[in-house]
Protein backbone atom coordinates (compact mmCIF):
# COMPACT_ATOMS: atom_id res chain seq x y z
CA UNK A 1 0.00 0.00 0.00
CA UNK A 2 3.21 2.44 0.68
CA UNK A 3 3.25 2.51 -3.24
CA UNK A 4 0.00 4.04 -3.71
CA UNK A 5 0.51 6.51 -1.34
CA UNK A 6 0.70 10.42 -2.47
CA UNK A 7 3.41 10.70 0.64
CA UNK A 8 6.70 10.07 -1.48
CA UNK A 9 8.57 10.19 1.74
CA UNK A 10 7.71 7.16 3.01
CA UNK A 11 9.12 5.08 0.14
CA UNK A 12 12.20 5.83 0.77
CA UNK A 13 13.01 1.82 1.44
CA UNK A 14 12.01 1.36 -1.75
CA UNK A 15 13.72 4.01 -4.09
CA UNK A 16 16.64 2.20 -5.28
CA UNK A 17 14.13 -1.01 -6.90
CA UNK A 18 11.74 2.08 -7.99
CA UNK A 19 15.05 3.35 -9.48
CA UNK A 20 16.20 0.07 -10.93
CA UNK A 21 12.61 -0.87 -11.95
CA UNK A 22 12.60 2.73 -13.86
CA UNK A 23 15.18 2.30 -15.54
CA UNK A 24 14.46 -1.09 -17.12
CA UNK A 25 10.99 0.19 -18.10
CA UNK A 26 12.85 3.63 -19.78
CA UNK A 27 14.68 1.17 -22.10
CA UNK A 28 11.12 0.33 -23.66
CA UNK A 29 9.82 2.85 -26.08
CA UNK A 30 7.00 4.77 -24.90
CA UNK A 31 3.36 4.29 -27.47
CA UNK A 32 0.21 6.37 -27.70
CA UNK A 33 -3.03 4.06 -27.53
CA UNK A 34 -6.33 3.28 -26.13
CA UNK A 35 -5.77 0.94 -22.75
CA UNK A 36 -7.96 -0.83 -20.91
CA UNK A 37 -7.97 -1.33 -16.70
CA UNK A 38 -10.47 -2.77 -14.38
CA UNK A 39 -11.44 -3.37 -10.86
CA UNK A 40 -14.41 -4.91 -9.00
CA UNK A 41 -15.98 -1.70 -7.05
CA UNK A 42 -17.77 1.38 -8.46
CA UNK A 43 -15.53 4.34 -8.31
CA UNK A 44 -18.16 6.35 -9.89
CA UNK A 45 -17.83 9.02 -6.73
CA UNK A 46 -14.42 9.37 -7.17
CA UNK A 47 -13.53 10.44 -10.50
CA UNK A 48 -15.83 13.67 -11.21
CA UNK A 49 -15.93 14.93 -15.11
CA UNK A 50 -13.19 17.52 -15.55
CA UNK A 51 -11.03 16.47 -12.52
CA UNK A 52 -7.32 16.19 -12.89
CA UNK A 53 -5.91 12.49 -11.17
CA UNK A 54 -3.07 10.96 -10.47
CA UNK A 55 -2.08 7.13 -10.43
CA UNK A 56 0.45 6.57 -7.81
CA UNK A 57 1.50 2.84 -8.01
CA UNK A 58 2.35 1.07 -11.44
CA UNK A 59 -0.46 0.18 -12.80
CA UNK A 60 -1.35 -2.70 -15.14
CA UNK A 61 -3.43 -2.28 -17.95
CA UNK A 62 -4.87 -4.24 -21.39
CA UNK A 63 -4.93 -3.33 -24.89
CA UNK A 64 -8.02 -5.60 -25.28
CA UNK A 65 -11.94 -4.74 -23.95
CA UNK A 66 -12.27 -8.87 -23.81
CA UNK A 67 -9.72 -9.27 -21.66
CA UNK A 68 -11.61 -7.53 -18.24
CA UNK A 69 -14.29 -9.72 -18.99
CA UNK A 70 -12.30 -13.00 -17.70
CA UNK A 71 -13.40 -13.86 -14.22
CA UNK A 72 -9.53 -13.17 -12.82
CA UNK A 73 -10.09 -9.47 -13.68
CA UNK A 74 -13.76 -7.89 -13.99
CA UNK A 75 -15.86 -10.19 -14.73
CA UNK A 76 -19.00 -9.86 -16.56
CA UNK A 77 -21.28 -9.21 -13.58
CA UNK A 78 -21.53 -7.36 -9.77
CA UNK A 79 -20.45 -3.92 -9.34
CA UNK A 80 -17.21 -3.07 -11.58
CA UNK A 81 -15.71 0.03 -13.24
CA UNK A 82 -13.76 -0.08 -16.35
CA UNK A 83 -11.39 2.93 -17.31
CA UNK A 84 -11.12 3.53 -20.94
CA UNK A 85 -7.54 5.48 -20.91
CA UNK A 86 -5.88 7.64 -23.68
CA UNK A 87 -2.61 7.47 -23.02
CA UNK A 88 1.02 8.25 -24.81
CA UNK A 89 3.47 7.17 -22.13
CA UNK A 90 2.35 3.48 -22.20
CA UNK A 91 5.08 0.41 -21.87
CA UNK A 92 4.28 -2.45 -23.89
CA UNK A 93 5.34 -5.48 -21.87
CA UNK A 94 4.05 -8.36 -23.28
CA UNK A 95 7.42 -9.77 -24.30
CA UNK A 96 8.33 -9.80 -21.11
CA UNK A 97 5.23 -11.11 -19.43
CA UNK A 98 4.67 -14.50 -18.16
CA UNK A 99 0.69 -13.95 -19.78
CA UNK A 100 1.32 -12.50 -22.95
CA UNK A 101 -2.23 -13.18 -24.21
CA UNK A 102 -3.26 -10.64 -21.50
CA UNK A 103 -1.85 -8.14 -23.93
CA UNK A 104 -0.44 -6.19 -20.91
CA UNK A 105 0.87 -2.47 -20.82
CA UNK A 106 2.30 -0.94 -17.82
CA UNK A 107 1.57 2.67 -16.82
CA UNK A 108 4.43 4.01 -14.49
CA UNK A 109 3.71 5.36 -11.09
CA UNK A 110 2.73 8.99 -10.89
CA UNK A 111 0.61 9.14 -14.20
CA UNK A 112 -1.56 12.11 -14.64
CA UNK A 113 -4.95 11.71 -16.00
CA UNK A 114 -7.88 13.69 -16.88
CA UNK A 115 -11.23 12.33 -16.56
CA UNK A 116 -13.21 12.71 -19.51
CA UNK A 117 -16.63 11.38 -18.74
CA UNK A 118 -17.96 9.25 -15.84
CA UNK A 119 -20.93 6.72 -17.55
CA UNK A 120 -23.38 4.21 -15.92
CA UNK A 121 -24.06 1.37 -18.11
CA UNK A 122 -26.07 -0.16 -15.94
CA UNK A 123 -25.95 -3.51 -14.55
CA UNK A 124 -23.29 -2.78 -12.43
CA UNK A 125 -20.63 -1.46 -15.25
CA UNK A 126 -19.59 2.07 -14.61
CA UNK A 127 -16.95 2.88 -18.15
CA UNK A 128 -15.03 6.21 -17.12
CA UNK A 129 -13.18 7.92 -19.88
CA UNK A 130 -9.14 9.06 -19.16
CA UNK A 131 -6.74 11.17 -20.89
CA UNK A 132 -3.21 11.65 -20.29
CA UNK A 133 -1.80 14.69 -18.90
CA UNK A 134 1.54 16.46 -18.28
CA UNK A 135 2.17 17.45 -14.88
CA UNK A 136 3.09 20.98 -14.11
CA UNK A 137 5.98 19.63 -12.26
CA UNK A 138 7.58 16.29 -12.03
CA UNK A 139 5.81 13.98 -10.05
CA UNK A 140 8.45 11.29 -9.93
CA UNK A 141 11.94 11.07 -11.76
CA UNK A 142 11.53 8.84 -14.63
CA UNK A 143 15.04 8.24 -15.76
CA UNK A 144 15.29 8.90 -19.39
CA UNK A 145 12.09 8.59 -20.46
CA UNK A 146 11.13 11.65 -22.71
CA UNK A 147 7.92 13.39 -22.34
CA UNK A 148 5.94 14.69 -24.96
CA UNK A 149 7.59 18.26 -26.75
CA UNK A 150 5.31 20.64 -27.38
CA UNK A 151 5.76 23.57 -29.97
CA UNK A 152 3.62 26.37 -28.74
CA UNK A 153 1.22 27.86 -31.59
CA UNK A 154 2.02 30.82 -33.22
CA UNK A 155 -0.28 33.67 -33.46
CA UNK A 156 -1.54 34.38 -37.09
CA UNK A 157 -2.83 37.50 -38.22
CA UNK A 158 -6.93 36.79 -39.45
CA UNK A 159 -6.02 37.62 -42.77
CA UNK A 160 -4.23 34.34 -43.74
CA UNK A 161 -5.50 32.57 -46.98
CA UNK A 162 -6.59 29.06 -46.94
CA UNK A 163 -4.00 28.41 -49.38
CA UNK A 164 -0.87 30.06 -48.23
CA UNK A 165 2.11 30.64 -50.78
CA UNK A 166 5.36 29.99 -49.09
CA UNK A 167 8.92 30.91 -49.93
CA UNK A 168 10.49 27.42 -50.72
CA UNK A 169 14.16 29.33 -49.28
CA UNK A 170 12.77 30.61 -46.49
CA UNK A 171 13.10 27.77 -43.26
CA UNK A 172 10.44 28.44 -39.97
CA UNK A 173 12.31 29.26 -36.66
CA UNK A 174 10.41 27.73 -34.58
CA UNK A 175 10.33 24.25 -36.08
CA UNK A 176 14.79 24.91 -36.52
CA UNK A 177 14.06 25.36 -32.42
CA UNK A 178 12.09 22.47 -32.09
CA UNK A 179 14.40 20.30 -34.08
CA UNK A 180 17.27 21.01 -32.02
CA UNK A 181 15.78 20.25 -28.63
CA UNK A 182 14.04 17.33 -29.65
CA UNK A 183 15.60 14.33 -27.69
CA UNK A 184 15.91 10.72 -28.88
CA UNK A 185 12.90 8.60 -29.51
CA UNK A 186 10.99 10.79 -27.65
CA UNK A 187 6.94 12.28 -28.99
CA UNK A 188 7.07 15.41 -31.32
CA UNK A 189 3.90 17.88 -30.66
CA UNK A 190 4.09 20.60 -33.59
CA UNK A 191 0.84 22.93 -33.30
CA UNK A 192 -0.07 25.98 -35.34
CA UNK A 193 2.98 26.10 -37.50
CA UNK A 194 3.13 26.82 -41.19
CA UNK A 195 5.79 23.75 -43.04
CA UNK A 196 7.05 24.56 -46.24
CA UNK A 197 9.07 21.49 -48.22
CA UNK A 198 12.19 22.43 -46.46
CA UNK A 199 10.80 22.42 -42.60
CA UNK A 200 9.30 19.20 -43.38
CA UNK A 201 12.73 17.88 -44.79
CA UNK A 202 14.04 19.01 -41.98
CA UNK A 203 11.49 17.47 -39.64
CA UNK A 204 11.73 13.98 -41.38
CA UNK A 205 15.63 13.92 -41.24
CA UNK A 206 16.38 15.21 -38.02
CA UNK A 207 13.25 13.87 -36.12
CA UNK A 208 11.77 10.92 -38.26
CA UNK A 209 15.02 9.53 -39.42
CA UNK A 210 17.93 10.24 -37.17
CA UNK A 211 16.31 10.97 -33.85
CA UNK A 212 13.80 7.84 -34.53
CA UNK A 213 11.32 9.82 -32.92
CA UNK A 214 8.21 7.03 -32.89
CA UNK A 215 5.45 9.57 -32.25
CA UNK A 216 4.61 12.69 -34.69
CA UNK A 217 1.65 14.87 -34.07
CA UNK A 218 1.47 18.13 -36.48
CA UNK A 219 -2.03 19.77 -35.80
CA UNK A 220 -3.84 22.88 -36.99
CA UNK A 221 -0.80 23.06 -39.74
CA UNK A 222 -0.66 24.33 -42.78
CA UNK A 223 1.49 22.67 -45.58
CA UNK A 224 2.09 22.49 -48.92
CA UNK A 225 1.60 19.44 -51.19
CA UNK A 226 5.46 19.31 -51.56
CA UNK A 227 5.84 19.40 -47.91
CA UNK A 228 2.88 16.52 -47.05
CA UNK A 229 4.66 14.10 -49.82
CA UNK A 230 8.37 15.08 -47.88
CA UNK A 231 6.03 13.79 -44.65
CA UNK A 232 5.07 11.02 -46.51
CA UNK A 233 9.08 9.76 -47.41
CA UNK A 234 9.93 9.87 -44.07
CA UNK A 235 7.66 7.92 -42.45
CA UNK A 236 8.37 5.36 -45.19
CA UNK A 237 11.75 5.24 -44.77
CA UNK A 238 11.91 5.06 -40.45
CA UNK A 239 11.33 2.02 -39.17
CA UNK A 240 9.91 3.77 -35.98
CA UNK A 241 6.97 5.74 -36.73
CA UNK A 242 3.98 4.32 -35.66
CA UNK A 243 1.59 7.18 -35.10
CA UNK A 244 0.96 10.10 -36.90
CA UNK A 245 -1.73 12.36 -36.11
CA UNK A 246 -2.53 15.41 -38.65
CA UNK A 247 -5.80 16.54 -37.07
CA UNK A 248 -6.93 19.54 -38.04
CA UNK A 249 -4.63 20.58 -41.01
CA UNK A 250 -6.95 21.39 -43.38
CA UNK A 251 -5.95 18.17 -45.81
CA UNK A 252 -8.08 17.92 -48.64
CA UNK A 253 -8.51 14.24 -50.67
CA UNK A 254 -5.75 15.38 -52.95
CA UNK A 255 -3.50 16.24 -50.00
CA UNK A 256 -4.27 12.36 -48.95
CA UNK A 257 -3.44 11.55 -52.45
CA UNK A 258 0.15 12.69 -51.98
CA UNK A 259 0.70 11.14 -48.57
CA UNK A 260 -1.26 7.56 -49.24
CA UNK A 261 0.93 7.57 -52.58
CA UNK A 262 4.35 7.87 -50.96
CA UNK A 263 2.67 5.64 -48.18
CA UNK A 264 2.13 2.84 -51.02
CA UNK A 265 5.83 2.27 -52.15
CA UNK A 266 6.92 -0.87 -50.65
CA UNK A 267 10.61 -0.42 -48.64
CA UNK A 268 12.13 -2.47 -46.35
CA UNK A 269 15.23 -2.07 -44.44
CA UNK A 270 18.32 -4.69 -43.71
CA UNK A 271 19.53 -3.88 -39.96
CA UNK A 272 21.93 -5.10 -38.19
CA UNK A 273 20.69 -7.84 -35.50
CA UNK A 274 23.63 -8.88 -33.18
CA UNK A 275 27.48 -9.02 -33.84
CA UNK A 276 29.21 -11.71 -31.81
CA UNK A 277 32.93 -13.19 -32.03
CA UNK A 278 33.13 -11.74 -35.62
CA UNK A 279 29.83 -12.90 -36.49
CA UNK A 280 26.81 -10.50 -37.81
CA UNK A 281 22.93 -11.09 -38.16
CA UNK A 282 21.02 -9.28 -40.01
CA UNK A 283 17.40 -9.17 -40.31
CA UNK A 284 14.91 -7.01 -42.35
CA UNK A 285 12.27 -4.40 -41.30
CA UNK A 286 9.28 -2.70 -43.27
CA UNK A 287 9.67 0.93 -43.90
CA UNK A 288 6.64 2.89 -41.97
CA UNK A 289 5.26 0.37 -39.17
CA UNK A 290 2.01 2.51 -38.97
CA UNK A 291 -0.09 1.39 -35.98
CA UNK A 292 -2.42 4.73 -35.46
CA UNK A 293 -3.15 7.21 -38.50
CA UNK A 294 -5.39 10.21 -37.20
CA UNK A 295 -6.56 12.16 -40.03
CA UNK A 296 -9.78 13.94 -38.31
CA UNK A 297 -11.01 17.52 -38.57
CA UNK A 298 -9.69 18.32 -42.10
CA UNK A 299 -11.64 18.32 -45.47
CA UNK A 300 -11.77 14.87 -46.77
CA UNK A 301 -14.68 13.46 -49.09
CA UNK A 302 -15.21 10.09 -50.45
CA UNK A 303 -12.76 11.05 -53.02
CA UNK A 304 -10.35 10.70 -50.52
CA UNK A 305 -11.36 7.83 -48.50
CA UNK A 306 -10.68 5.88 -51.94
CA UNK A 307 -7.12 6.51 -51.38
CA UNK A 308 -6.93 5.66 -47.75
CA UNK A 309 -8.61 2.02 -48.79
CA UNK A 310 -5.55 1.52 -50.84
CA UNK A 311 -3.54 2.00 -47.89
CA UNK A 312 -5.62 -0.10 -45.59
CA UNK A 313 -4.93 -3.16 -48.43
CA UNK A 314 -1.53 -2.45 -48.27
CA UNK A 315 -0.48 -1.33 -44.33
CA UNK A 316 -1.39 -4.41 -42.40
CA UNK A 317 0.03 -2.52 -39.24
CA UNK A 318 -2.64 0.05 -39.41
CA UNK A 319 -5.44 -0.81 -36.73
CA UNK A 320 -6.69 2.42 -35.65
CA UNK A 321 -8.16 5.10 -38.02
CA UNK A 322 -9.10 8.70 -36.99
CA UNK A 323 -11.32 10.12 -39.83
CA UNK A 324 -13.93 11.77 -37.51
CA UNK A 325 -15.67 15.44 -38.72
CA UNK A 326 -14.55 15.27 -42.68
CA UNK A 327 -16.92 15.31 -45.65
CA UNK A 328 -17.20 11.62 -45.68
CA UNK A 329 -20.53 10.23 -47.05
CA UNK A 330 -22.07 7.32 -47.77
CA UNK A 331 -20.56 6.58 -50.75
CA UNK A 332 -16.89 7.04 -48.41
CA UNK A 333 -18.71 4.26 -45.82
CA UNK A 334 -19.64 2.02 -48.70
CA UNK A 335 -15.63 2.18 -49.65
CA UNK A 336 -14.50 1.47 -46.32
CA UNK A 337 -17.31 -1.36 -44.96
CA UNK A 338 -16.12 -3.65 -48.52
CA UNK A 339 -12.81 -2.92 -47.65
CA UNK A 340 -12.81 -4.29 -44.02
CA UNK A 341 -15.06 -7.13 -44.84
CA UNK A 342 -12.43 -8.27 -46.56
CA UNK A 343 -10.54 -11.46 -44.51
CA UNK A 344 -7.58 -10.22 -45.18
CA UNK A 345 -8.21 -6.88 -43.16
CA UNK A 346 -6.64 -5.76 -40.35
CA UNK A 347 -8.47 -2.58 -38.98
CA UNK A 348 -9.50 -2.76 -35.21
CA UNK A 349 -10.61 1.12 -34.44
CA UNK A 350 -12.74 2.95 -37.06
CA UNK A 351 -13.85 6.83 -35.96
CA UNK A 352 -16.24 8.30 -38.17
CA UNK A 353 -17.91 10.54 -35.63
CA UNK A 354 -19.32 14.02 -36.85
CA UNK A 355 -19.31 13.09 -40.35
CA UNK A 356 -22.82 14.68 -41.34
CA UNK A 357 -23.53 13.17 -44.75
CA UNK A 358 -23.39 9.75 -43.51
CA UNK A 359 -27.03 8.94 -43.91
CA UNK A 360 -29.60 5.54 -43.50
CA UNK A 361 -28.18 4.97 -46.66
CA UNK A 362 -24.94 3.58 -45.12
CA UNK A 363 -26.74 1.24 -42.91
CA UNK A 364 -27.12 -1.91 -44.97
CA UNK A 365 -23.35 -2.01 -45.96
CA UNK A 366 -22.61 -1.06 -42.29
CA UNK A 367 -24.23 -3.78 -41.06
CA UNK A 368 -23.05 -5.99 -44.10
CA UNK A 369 -19.79 -5.68 -42.75
CA UNK A 370 -20.29 -6.29 -38.77
CA UNK A 371 -21.10 -9.77 -40.22
CA UNK A 372 -17.73 -10.27 -42.44
CA UNK A 373 -15.59 -8.05 -40.94
CA UNK A 374 -12.95 -10.38 -38.55
CA UNK A 375 -10.88 -7.38 -37.52
CA UNK A 376 -13.16 -4.13 -36.57
CA UNK A 377 -14.03 -4.21 -32.69
CA UNK A 378 -14.63 -0.35 -32.37
CA UNK A 379 -16.86 2.29 -34.42
CA UNK A 380 -17.67 5.49 -33.93
CA UNK A 381 -20.77 7.37 -35.42
CA UNK A 382 -21.52 10.00 -33.24
CA UNK A 383 -23.54 13.39 -34.89
CA UNK A 384 -23.70 11.94 -38.13
CA UNK A 385 -26.97 12.52 -40.28
CA UNK A 386 -28.38 8.88 -39.10
CA UNK A 387 -31.96 8.82 -38.21
CA UNK A 388 -33.13 7.00 -35.11
CA UNK A 389 -34.20 4.06 -37.17
CA UNK A 390 -30.87 3.79 -38.40
CA UNK A 391 -29.18 4.29 -35.05
CA UNK A 392 -31.06 1.15 -33.91
CA UNK A 393 -30.74 -0.93 -36.86
CA UNK A 394 -26.86 -0.29 -36.69
CA UNK A 395 -27.48 -0.74 -32.36
CA UNK A 396 -28.87 -3.93 -32.51
CA UNK A 397 -26.83 -5.56 -35.62
CA UNK A 398 -23.99 -4.41 -33.06
CA UNK A 399 -25.39 -6.30 -30.54
CA UNK A 400 -24.94 -9.59 -32.32
CA UNK A 401 -21.32 -9.31 -32.60
CA UNK A 402 -19.32 -10.53 -30.01
CA UNK A 403 -16.37 -7.82 -28.43
CA UNK A 404 -18.00 -4.99 -30.64
CA UNK A 405 -17.86 -1.49 -29.18
CA UNK A 406 -20.17 0.49 -31.58
CA UNK A 407 -20.52 4.35 -30.30
CA UNK A 408 -23.77 5.86 -32.06
CA UNK A 409 -25.32 7.72 -29.43
CA UNK A 410 -23.64 9.74 -26.37
CA UNK A 411 -23.46 6.32 -24.99
CA UNK A 412 -21.94 3.44 -26.12
CA UNK A 413 -23.85 0.16 -27.00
Amino acid sequence: MNLRSEDRSILKDWFLYLKLIITGLAKIPSFSRNLYRGVRMNLATKYQNGETVIWWAFSSCTTTKEVLKQDAFCGSKGERTIFEINCYSGKDVREYSKFPSESEVLLIAATQFRVVSNVNKGDGLIVIQLEETEPKYPLIEKGSMKRPIHVPKTVQPTDIPLEPVFDASSRNPEIVRQIKRTQFRSKVVIEGQRLNREDMRDVVENVIIKKQCPQIQIRDAEMTIESISELGRGIRESTTVNEVDLCGSRLSSNDISHLVGELSIPQTHTVEQWKCCGLTRMKTLDGGPLKVLNLAKNNIDDDGVNHIVGLLRLKRTLIELYLNDNQIGDAGVEKLATALSHPAAALQKLYLQDNKRITDRSVKSLTEMFEKSQSLNTLWLLNCGLTDNGKQELSEAAGLKRGFYLNIERFAY
